[in-house]
């Protein structure tokens, strides 16, 4: 993740498939998180 964080001389070509790139781990990570809300607390 900390190729987003180097921002420096980035087309924006480039941030435009980095952002392509990260969106299907963002969902991912989201749907694992809404998951695990509906799981039982105990």
């Amino acid at each position: 993740m900390t190729a987003l964080v180097n921002t420096d001389n980035v087309t924006e070509t480039e941030m435009l498939q980095r952002a392509r790139d990260i969106k299907p781990a963002l969902r991912e990570r989201a749907d694992a998180a809404n998951e695990a809300r509906t799981l039982p607390a105990d």
